[in-house]
């Protein structure tokens, strides 16, 4: 049977062709759904246990792995805590379990000072987008981005006072100690210096 769509085009309605295409369709459903079942359960067995351990040290020392390669440092150190608990100082596992438990500590406490890391004019371009009242707290972190956000003038280029902000608290010196260089500092006296002689 030939029917003609609202262009003029003829259009074949063979049956055989659509019920191949429905059965081609759930078929392809069909495995996706077990392909999904199947990854899921993969998934399952590769994601770090949590219901299912019997606090032994050895799966407890498994775990733990799972947990820090997932970057659960926490979880880990929890269940490393656990398994240490079960296993007397004399056995393999103690040890074992003490050296992820300490591996899984540094990596909990290592922080990455990304302004060192990267080259100066990308952490310039960062800067160029942190507001006035961060870059001051910024600015305690550490020696490398006090240098870093003090030396830097765009945040600086205009000092920010709340209306708000209460005047007993507020002292010019100390945002000037914050916002200036002694460099600068020592130029700026050089300059009224220079305007009162003029006078």
């Amino acid at each position: 049977m030939k029917l003609e769509d609202r262009d003029g085009y003829g259009v074949t309605n063979n049956t055989k062709n659509l019920n191949d295409e429905n059965e081609l369709m759930l078929g392809t459903v069909a495995i996706s759904k077990d392909q999904h079942q199947r990854k899921k359960f993969q998934g399952e067995a590769t994601a770090p246990p949590t219901k299912n351990i019997s606090f032994e040290p050895g799966e407890c020392l498994r775990a733990g792995r799972l947990y820090a390669s997932h970057g659960y440092q926490k979880q880990a150190l929890e269940l490393l805590n656990k398994g240490l608990e079960q296993v007397p100082r004399t056995d393999t596992y103690y040890e074992l379990l003490t050296q992820e438990k300490y591996q899984a500590q540094r990596r909990l406490e290592h922080r990455v000072d990304f302004f060192t890391c990267l080259p100066y004019d990308i952490s310039c371009c960062i800067i160029d987008y942190v507001p006035q009242d961060t870059a001051i707290q910024c600015s305690r972190v550490s020696s490398a981005w006090r240098v870093l956000l003090l030396n830097y003038p765009k945040p600086w280029r205009y000092i920010y006072v709340p209306k708000n902000y209460s005047t007993h608290v507020f002292h010019i010196s100390n945002i000037l100690g914050i916002v200036f260089t002694t460099r600068e500092l020592a130029g700026l006296m050089v300059l009224k210096e220079l305007k009162e002689a003029k006078m």
